[in-house]
């Protein structure tokens, strides 16, 4: 959609205007799954989830309009309806019940692109999605969501490039004491991370690192003036990703109301890579560490996981050999958590199997049997990946 330079009327010179291309692409999905006791639970519980039944239909439709001005910019939006589950009306995941007169178009990204001009600087800017680097796994295990954030990639030469981003996942929700007092006071959390691809001759190597610092009113929504405590839940839809990652899995975490009065800090290191040169074998790992310190040690947490995978190439399938291991926590509930800590696993699947044991990509999915990723197990496997019996 050209946009023509006009002038103006004050005799000013007209203003220089770019010609402006709308590019509209989606994704319309629809779901319909049968389960019982997905949870290992008895006939008490007969779905996967106490708010599910046996048997639901779903839909979703994903909407992506790009914008391009020329090859330094461009920009996207990126609109969602549903998922929501057929006949339920009002949310969690409702709005299609009959009529369907209801609000549920989200908005999912929205960016602007530009480049440096005669270099090879890449920013950036806006609500995007950002992922930790994986190769073994079936997605990121630490973080991956979509986040208001400023990211910045440059390619160095064939070899290395790196990517770099700050973003602030959560800031202002925070209401305040009864009286209103410190409202959005020390509520914010932000994010940098660093990411180095490395590519040679049938090896790939990835290092990484992430920082966070988080408020000690972040997760809090309560008025009280008990102050500085750990809420149950936060505005958002990865709040509860978020709280249950960051904090140690205690059953009497919320009850004891314990006091937060300064910004805590989190740090995570990991090693991704692969090697194909030996084809048709593949290698491939994936290794993340992360510690988390608050002002109360009970609430800290610190772990692990590593994963590795063997996958043997044939014409009509993929062999593959896996395993994961990951630290665990001990007896004492007093001295933290020892599992990896993680911020959010929205999307994508984040285990070796995908559906059966984590998220499927596509997200229309029940709860699956271990959940949104492997933190705090470990196990072995073997799959068929890529199956195909006929041509295309």
């Amino acid at each position: 959609m050209p946009a023509a330079g006009s002038s103006h009327g004050d005799g000013s010179r007209p203003q220089a205007s770019h010609a402006v291309d709308f590019k509209a692409k989606g994704v319309w999905l629809a779901s319909f799954q049968y389960g019982q006791n997905g949870n290992f639970t008895n006939g008490g519980h007969t779905g996967y989830d106490p708010s599910e039944d046996e048997f639901e239909a779903r839909s979703r439709v994903r909407l992506v309009i790009d914008a391009v001005a020329d090859e330094n910019l461009s920009g996207q939006v990126y609109f969602e309806i549903g998922k929501s589950i057929w006949g339920k009306a009002e949310d969690p995941q409702g709005g299609m019940a009959m009529g369907a007169d209801k609000n549920i178009v989200k908005l999912k990204r929205a960016f602007i692109d530009w480049r440096v001009p005669d270099t090879d600087l890449k920013l950036r800017m806006g609500i995007q999605g950002i992922g930790l680097p994986y190769m073994a796994m079936g997605g990121p295990t630490v973080f991956q969501s979509d986040v208001a954030a400023i990211t910045a990639s440059y390619v160095f030469n064939e070899n290395a490039a790196m990517t770099a981003f700050w973003a602030r996942p959560y800031n202002d929700n925070y209401v305040g004491n009864a009286d209103g007092d410190q409202k959005n006071f020390m509520d914010n959390m932000d994010m940098a991370g660093l990411m180095v691809p490395l590519t040679f001759d049938g090896v790939k190597l990835t290092p990484w690192g992430m920082f966070a610092s988080i408020g000690s009113n972040t997760f809090r929504n309560d008025s009280s003036k008990n102050y500085a405590y750990v809420g149950n839940k936060i505005n958002g839809v990865n709040g509860g990703y978020a709280l249950s990652g960051l904090f140690p899995l205690r059953a009497d975490l919320l009850s004891h109301k314990e006091k937060l009065n300064a910004y805590g800090t989190a740090w995570w290191g990991g090693l991704s890579g692969e090697i194909t040169k030996w084809d048709p074998f593949r290698i491939a790992w994936d290794f993340s560490y992360g510690n988390v310190t608050y002002d109360d040690g009970s609430l800290n947490r610190s772990g692990w996981l590593a994963g590795l995978l063997l996958e043997y190439n044939l014409d009509w399938t993929k062999l593959g050999l896996f395993g994961c291991y990951s630290s665990g926590d001990d007896d004492n509930v007093g001295n933290g958590s020892e599992r990896l800590p993680t911020v959010s696993n929205d999307y994508g699947p984040c285990s070796f199997s995908g559906t059966f044991m984590g998220p499927d990509i596509n997200g229309l999915e029940r709860d699956r049997v271990i959940g949104n990723n492997l933190v705090g197990t470990w196990g072995v496997g073997f799959r068929l990946k890529d199956m195909s019996f006929l041509e295309d």
